[in-house]
This record gives C-alpha cells, sequence and structure tokens, in this order.
C-alpha cells in the first residue's frame, strides 16, 4: 500500500513491523518445541515475500536478493528439520506444495544446483494421501532442472579433456531424458498448452479468477523450465569437438518460450489480478530477460516485439513492484566476479545476464 500510494510513513512502519516480525521469529527458533509448528515455516514464507515485493537497499544492489535467499534457506530448514512425513496432509500440505512451487524452485535454479526438495522422498511422500495435481507433476520435472545447470558449471570448469567429454555426453542424455518427460507432461493435459499458446485476456473481462491465474502460471513455469532445459542442451551440443551443435527440434528454440513468457506476463501484471499475479510473474519474467539481455544489443525500436513487451511491463505500476528484485537476482550471482555486481546500467546487466546464462 505504501508503494501504491507514495505514503512513505506507511512504508515506514512495514519496515518496524517486519524487523519485529523477524526477531520474534529467530527467538521462535531457539526453542524446539516452537520450532517444530507449521506456524513458524508460514512465517518464514511471509517474511520472503515481504522481502521479494518490499525489500530494498539503497546501499547494495544485490541485498534484496540475497535477504530473500536467507528466508527462503531458512524455510528449507524447518522443511528439513520436519521431515517429509510432516507434510502429508491437513494446511501443512498445502503450505508445502504452495512453497516447492514458488520458492523451493526459484532458489534452486538461482543457485543452478539440485536442492534436497527434488529428492525422491520429498518427490513422494507428502502426496501419500493426496493425489498430485498438474502443477505437482509438473515441478516433479521442473525441480530436475537446476541439477542441469549445476552439471553444466560443473564440465565446463573441468581441467580433464576426456573426463570433460563423459560429462558433457552425460549432461545431453539427461537433458533429453527431461525433454521426454516435459513433452509427455504436455500432452497428458487435457487442453495442451503448445509451442505458440500465448494466454490472452479481455480487458471487457469484470474479474480474473483464480482458476485463470492457476493456468497462466503453470504455462509461465513450463515455459521458464523450457527456457532453461533448451538453452543448456543448445550449449552442451555446442561443445562437440568440431564446434558445431546438432540440430534441434522446433521446440529446443527458445525465442519461442520468451515470447509466450511476454504474452503471460502481460495477463499477470494486469491490475486485476493484483498481488498474486505479479508473484507468480517474477520468475519467468526475470529468466525472459535474463536470455533477452543475451541478445545483440539494439535501439528499443528495433527489437524483437516480445523484448519490447517484457521492458514495458517493467516500467508499469504493476512491474514496477518486482523490478527491483529481478534486478537484485541479476546482480547477485555466483557466476560473476563481486565486481560486476555493481556494474551500472544495460550495460552491467547484459554481461551478468551473459555469464549467468553462459553465452
Amino acid at each position: 500500500m505504501g508503494k501504491l500510494t507514495g505514503e512513505g510513513w506507511i512504508l515506514k512502519e512495514s519496515f518496524r513491523i517486519y524487523g519485529r516480525a523477524l526477531t520474534e521469529l529467530t527467538k521462535a527458533l531457539q526453542v524446539p518445541k516452537r520450532a517444530e509448528k507449521g506456524s513458524l515455516l508460514a512465517a518464514a514464507r511471509l517474511l520472503s515475500i515481504f522481502e521479494l515485493f518490499v525489500g530494498s537497499s539503497e546501499q547494495s544492489s544485490v541485498i534484496q536478493s540475497q535477504n530473500w535467499e536467507r528466508h527462503v534457506n531458512g524455510e528449507l530448514a524447518l522443511l528439513r528439520a520436519r521431515g517429509p512425513e510432516s507434510y502429508i496432509r491437513g494446511d501443512a500440505h498445502s503450505v508445502f506444495t504452495d512453497g516447492r512451487l514458488q520458492y523451493q524452485y526459484m532458489l534452486s535454479a538461482k543457485q543452478r544446483r539440485k536442492l534436497f526438495i527434488s529428492d525422491p522422498e520429498w518427490a513422494t511422500v507428502p502426496w501419500m494421501e493426496t493425489p498430485k495435481t498438474c502443477k505437482d507433476l509438473l515441478l516433479d520435472i521442473l525441480l530436475e532442472v537446476p541439477g542441469l545447470l549445476e552439471d553444466y558449471d560443473r564440465m565446463s570448469s573441468c581441467p580433464d579433456a576426456a573426463a570433460k567429454i563423459d560429462q558433457r555426453d552425460a549432461l545431453i542424455a539427461k537433458c533429453w531424458v527431461l525433454d521426454g518427460q516435459m513433452q509427455q507432461w504436455e500432452a497428458s493435459l487435457p487442453d495442451p498448452i503448445g509451442l505458440h499458446d500465448i494466454p490472452t485476456f479481455s480487458p471487457d473481462s469484470p474479474t480474473i479468477s483464480h482458476k485463470q491465474l492457476s493456468l497462466v502460471e503453470m504455462k509461465a513455469l513450463y515455459w521458464s523450465g523450457c527456457l532453461l532445459l533448451y538453452s543448456t542442451l543448445n550449449l552442451a551440443l555446442c561443445l562437440h569437438q568440431d564446434g558445431t551443435s546438432a540440430s534441434l527440434p522446433e521446440r529446443a528454440d527458445h525465442n519461442i518460450y520468451i515470447r509466450n513468457i511476454a504474452g503471460a506476463v502481460q495477463f499477470l501484471l494486469d491490475p486485476q489480478a493484483g498481488l498474486l499475479g505479479q508473484h507468480v510473474a517474477v520468475w519467468p519474467l526475470a529468466m525472459a530477460l535474463q536470455f533477452c539481455m543475451t541478445l545483440p544489443a539494439k535501439p528499443m525500436d528495433l527489437q524483437p516485439k516480445e523484448i519490447a513487451i517484457l521492458v514495458q511491463t517493467l516500467q508499469g505500476s504493476q512491474g514496477e513492484g518486482i523490478k527491483k528484485f529481478i534486478l537484485s537476482m541479476n546482480a547477485d550471482s555466483h557466476r560473476h566476479p563481486a565486481w560486476m555486481s555493481e556494474m551500472c546500467g544495460t550495460a552491467g546487466i547484459r554481461a551478468r545476464a551473459k555469464m549467468w546464462v553462459g553465452v
């Protein structure tokens, strides 16, 4: 509300309450019986949401992203301490599955490594009494994608040429396995997503339903996963000894997913979608922009339409709410040296994006 109205006293009060909540959470974690309660998991989740939307620092461009990451790491520690059997039913199951979708995948992909949350017991035990939804099944696949990024980074830094070839071949094989799983998941839907299926939104519609938001959210997550999967596959294939890449099917063209995400975020950042729409848009929008920044720099009027759409979304009132966080994530990465985090302007954003993507 403070950001929307520009009233500084509301923002100041929100930071005061945030600081108090953080202190209380820290105290609660020191008491074993309180630390086991599901309410602390929800509290950690709310603090990370606050950091995503509100937290910012004029001193460093990376602070907002780092604070968000600390909250999510704390949430994961609470999850792990209780074990997967604690999330089989009730509110605990709902809190777990919601967090798996919005935070655990985001953190894992941002860090470019697999987390324990993708281990078999965490992908099965919490659903012993509840059938998995389409989103749950999609997340089963997406949570494997950061492992591809981790394998690519390991392969790229491997000093042994023979071992590097073996690692490359293993990575390519893993990519094709996930490609098959993504196609199988998409084919199982009653209403297939399709390669060029950009969501549409009618301004004349009085409201955006939760069902509509959920559908677009699932599509946007699917496309962001494809973006990471096929870009990694393409990079690995380009490492053939002759320097050439094998031909790839149309679905491996990352421009398709940038274009589709551009359409999705227009829907998600419509004012009628509210904070939930902004929340859902963060990761797909961040990934699409990251890949756009690896393309050759051109004047905006000469850029592809989807790039102009993505940039414009960040300049609107809805996009402004997540712009700082997305830029903070761009600056906060172990993939580039610390000094690059403070590079200003578009040149800095582009340089960091290229290093993160690996081009």
